[in-house]
């Protein structure tokens, strides 16, 4: 989603309901619903894709395997990292025995635990990098987009995969700034949904924390309790609130 273009329509929409301030009983303004979670995964080692087993809009759990790399090299080089470093630890240890019968200098020693040591470094480099062969689900989500196919080999640090959570969504606000006489953390809204008709509740999480000058806007997050499945992140709607005097006033009763 372009954000530059949310953020727009957003405020397009705040200037044209209140005008640049809230007016009275004028208590709507539009949203855009956002994942909290969201990532765009990048390769870390350069080899060839032999998985991809979600496709775009694919749900996925946590834990799942969302590519897997042909790592035969990786792994050729690791087994002889491990190899190589047990031949320098038992060169290391040897040494260490031949100076206590003094057959063998203590510089010697040191210098052979070092190799050791560092052979070690290289033997845990070397499975770390296995490590990476398997591109595992960060949390419960689906696909966004695959930015690559099967039997390419992308450049470590290159996009491989879009994702987003399919737990709490948010609703990004932009709402007039004259809102923050009353408007708090915890202030309940109904959000109507375009796409679907939905009237979904939620809550005000955070207020920005600037305002903006030319526009006298502030931005809020909110979060949505409980959306059914075919709630999407991306859908757009309209956020109604109730401020704390109209709240009052529903349940006020006549007094003598």
């Amino acid at each position: 989603m372009n954000t530059r273009k949310t953020a727009a329509g957003l405020l397009a929409a705040v200037l044209a309901v209140s005008g640049g301030g809230a007016l009275a009983g004028e208590m709507r303004i539009r949203g855009i619903i956002e994942p909290v979670a969201k990532a765009k995964l990048p390769a870390e080692i350069s080899a060839p894709v032999i998985r991809l087993p979600f496709k775009d809009g694919e749900a996925f759990r946590k834990g799942d395997v969302l590519a897997a790399f042909d790592c035969r090299r990786f792994k050729s080089i690791w087994k002889a990292a491990r190899a190589a470093w047990r031949a320098r630890d038992l060169e290391a240890r040897g040494k260490k025995r031949l100076v206590k019968y003094q057959a063998a200098g203590k510089l010697e020693a040191a210098i052979k635990a070092a190799e050791s040591e560092k052979a070690r470094a290289e033997a845990e480099a070397a499975g770390l990098r296995v490590e990476k062969c398997i591109l595992r689900a960060p949390y419960d989500g689906r696909v966004v987009e695959r930015h690559v196919q099967r039997y390419e080999a992308p450049q470590p640090g290159k996009p491989l995969i879009s994702i987003v959570g399919t737990g709490r969504l948010e609703v990004e606000m932009i709402a007039p700034s004259d809102w923050l006489a009353w408007i708090r953390p915890g202030a309940a809204f109904v959000f109507h949904v375009d796409e679907t008709g939905a009237r979904l509740t939620g809550k005000v999480a955070r207020i920005g924390a600037v305002v903006d000058a030319v526009s006298q806007t502030v931005r809020l997050r909110g979060v949505l309790d409980d959306p059914p499945e075919n709630i999407l992140p991306g859908m757009s709607g309209s956020a109604e609130f109730s401020t704390p005097g109209e709240a009052a006033g529903d349940g006020s009763g006549g007094g003598s």
